[in-house]
């Protein structure tokens, strides 16, 4: 006696170009790490650490643009297509304000390069992300990090002078000896190794590469998350594990409205009680967070002169935030310390509420998977989540976790758009009984099987 066992794969939207989708999204992925990681704040192309640019500094933001174009061309060419959602028209939005700080910026060069800069990313970003599954998306993602936090780690070992945080680049002399690797702070470098570390082991299933690897992976996300000592970084791992441990379960509406209020309580209990003394006792810093506090009111002051509009996307701080703070607190206050204090230190009240809005809503939507979801998206969608969760709770204390800008900023924003592109939860409260069911159009191989094969499967 034979049985007949069906294998399923979910397909694309696209009926050509997936896996050159895929490679197109990770070399565009790639190229975000070289060029505006550690390269982009080097010797190279800056006269000094305080970001004095040389000739070559200003090759940078159009060598990538150019580039960039040059990808989103190759894949309308293969058959990508923008997303239409409304989380889509939230970020075309947001990325038309920014290239409208032009108008008002102190420095309108800087702002215009970097807003095109910024538009060409996410355009390709999307029609990239909008033409895969949100599997396939992940697994791109996961290479990326295993690559950034290995080569990171190779680096602090063998060449310490620039994968290790000297004297010169710190705040305070503990942080001297620190990993930072391809990034330029040690921050950088520990807020991508944990979202790394929470991700490689929750899409241990969906990833596909071979096992030695993944597990390399994961020890190089561990060994970089300790030897970059960023406390940021340990609020961010206690962040994703609570929330981790609450979206277990069938994702819904109720589960997620139920699991933000518990996330909001616990929050609103630690910003009210000594349990905050007691963890920045243990993680070796004191009330100021580091030197963090006056750093924020010295940005919050610049910012009240110019609430509604900020002072220009990126200009704000290079040109007017930095030379502030560099004097009143030293080398190693070069930005607010806060992606949300520096966002309204550029784009005012406005960039930061569609900032915030896009941001939450891509949130929500990660939270409330429909159980026609397919099963392998499912897990995905949630590992996206966990990157933006990730993320937005980490960027109270770093700018790295929301500017596009090096690893950590490209897979935040990767995750963001992938989020974008997905498709409409609202028939979740009409079909909650459904759960998926592979079209028969998804039925690519079809075998007999012996009976005792059948009855294990």
């Amino acid at each position: 006696m034979t049985s007949q066992v069906q294998v399923f794969v979910r397909r694309s939207g696209y009926k050509r170009g997936g896996l050159k989708l895929a490679t197109l999204l990770e070399m565009l992925l790639y190229m975000q790490v070289l060029l505006a990681g550690f390269i982009g704040f080097g010797p190279f192309l800056y006269g000094d650490r305080l970001g004095q640019e040389t000739p070559a500094a200003a090759l940078l933001y159009p060598i990538r643009s150019l580039a960039t174009v040059g990808i989103f061309a190759l894949a309308l060419l293969f058959g990508a297509r923008p997303p239409r959602t409304v989380r889509a028209a939230i970020l075309l939005i947001y990325v038309l304000y920014l290239a409208a700080t032009t108008l008002w910026t102190v420095d309108r060069a800087i702002t215009a390069r970097a807003a095109v800069d910024m538009a060409a990313i996410c355009i390709s970003l999307s029609a990239l992300c909008n033409g895969l599954s949100t599997s396939r998306s992940i697994n791109v993602l996961l290479n990326v990090l295993v690559a950034t936090l290995v080569v990171s780690s190779l680096l602090a070992v063998t060449m310490p002078a620039i994968g290790v945080m000297g004297a010169y680049d710190s705040w305070t002399e503990d942080q001297a000896g620190a990993w930072r690797g391809l990034f330029v702070e040690k921050n950088a470098l520990g807020g991508t190794a944990a979202i790394g570390l929470v991700v490689m082991v929750r899409s241990w299933q969906v990833w596909t590469m071979p096992t030695i690897i993944k597990a390399g992976g994961v020890v190089a996300a561990l060994v970089c998350f300790i030897f970059a000592r960023s406390a940021n970084a340990w609020v961010g791992l206690a962040a994703m594990g609570v929330a981790t441990i609450l979206f277990a379960g069938n994702p819904s509406r109720i589960r997620a409205a139920l699991t933000w209020t518990i996330l909001s309580a616990i929050v609103a209990v630690m910003a009210t009680s000594s349990a905050v003394l007691t963890a920045l006792d243990f993680l070796g810093r004191d009330t100021t967070f580091n030197g963090r506090t006056p750093i924020w009111e010295t940005s919050i002051d610049l910012w009240q002169n110019a609430w509604l509009t900020g002072y220009g996307y990126v200009a704000g701080t290079s040109k007017t935030l930095q030379p502030i703070l560099l004097q009143t607190h030293g080398v190693a206050a070069r930005h607010a310390h806060s992606g949300y204090i520096e966002a309204l230190v550029e784009t005012g009240v406005i960039g930061l509420l569609l900032f915030v809005l896009l941001f939450l809503a891509c949130i929500w939507r990660a939270s409330t998977l429909p159980r026609s979801t397919p099963p392998l998206d499912r897990q995905a969608t949630t590992s996206l989540f966990m990157i933006l969760f990730g993320s937005m709770v980490m960027a109270g204390g770093d700018v790295n976790a929301t500017r596009l800008v090096g690893g950590w900023g490209a897979i935040t924003w990767t995750a963001l758009i992938c989020t974008v592109c997905l498709p409409r939860a609202s028939g979740f409260l009409r079909n909650r009984t459904q759960r998926w069911q592979p079209r028969s159009d998804e039925v690519v191989a079809s075998a007999p099987l012996r009976e005792d094969s059948a009855q294990r499967v």
